[in-house]
């Protein structure tokens, strides 16, 4: 089975939380973890999003996960590409409808969750999806 490719993204004042994130997720997942912030050049966070879209139309990651302070604000970013399916999560209770769009980005609340919950919430999110055949 091929490992699943999953890059990860923040707000620069993020920075401590993402790394946090990506320590969580490397804890509960059998995956290779990009972190985008420092392997991708950018200047904006329209710059950043769009470093993250290339890795999902590239096929260089399979999913990315963005964390924001607001839980939608960077995945409004990402919806403006008509190839991006960007899924707000910022609570556990939005997670079955996050799945239902058949994401390949989601957005994580850093306000209501800290990075281990948030990682509970990609995890959860990603095994939604494989249950539904995505």
């Amino acid at each position: 089975m091929r490992k699943l490719i999953l890059a990860v993204a923040s707000e620069p004042v993020l920075d401590d939380y993402r790394e946090a994130l990506i320590e969580q997720l490397g804890l509960k997942l059998y995956t290779q973890i990009i972190d985008m912030n420092v392997s991708s050049i950018w200047h904006t966070k329209v710059e950043l999003v769009a470093n993250c879209i290339n890795m999902i139309l590239n096929g260089q990651a399979d999913f990315v996960v963005l964390a924001s302070r607001t839980g939608n604000g960077l995945q409004v970013l990402a919806n403006k590409n008509e190839h991006i399916r960007a899924a707000p999560i910022p609570r556990k209770e939005y997670v079955e409808e996050a799945a239902a769009l058949d994401p390949n980005m989601c957005d994580v609340d850093s306000t209501f969750n800290d990075p281990q919950a948030a990682s509970d919430l990609v995890v959860e999110l990603l095994n939604t999806c494989k249950s539904l055949g995505r």
